[in-house]
């Protein structure tokens, strides 16, 4: 027997954990997940008492997401020089020049230093 849902949330863009899927809505039942998919397939479950939430095109994923942040180190990592971009040993030495010059930060006993 299919359940009726508890709550539908529907017109999202569905992220299993791993990847976004093709699906746009989620249906819970009895605190669990019962169905993903289309939010037609979806809203079968609808019931006279089911909650349901557009999610506005905004991304649905499941699980307990720990949203904190230690601000110190959110501090120090925006003092630091991101080097990401860089695919080549010349474009990180570009992006050192160029951080350096930008930020006045100077390398002294091997570590960086901000002045």
């Amino acid at each position: 027997m299919t359940p009726t849902a508890d709550l539908i949330i529907t017109n999202g863009r569905v992220f299993d954990g791993r990847t976004r899927t093709e699906s746009t809505a989620v249906a819970v039942a009895d605190g669990r997940i019962v169905r993903i998919g289309s939010d037609i397939r979806v809203e079968e479950l609808a019931g006279a008492a089911t909650r349901v939430v557009d999610a506005g095109g905004g991304l649905i994923h499941p699980g307990f997401v720990d949203a904190h942040a230690h601000a110190v180190f959110a501090g120090v990592e925006r003092l630091s020089l991101d080097l990401t971009p860089a695919r080549t040993v010349e474009e990180t030495l570009a992006l050192i020049r160029e951080g350096a010059e930008r930020k006045r930060c100077r390398v002294a006993d091997r570590r960086w230093m901000e002045s």
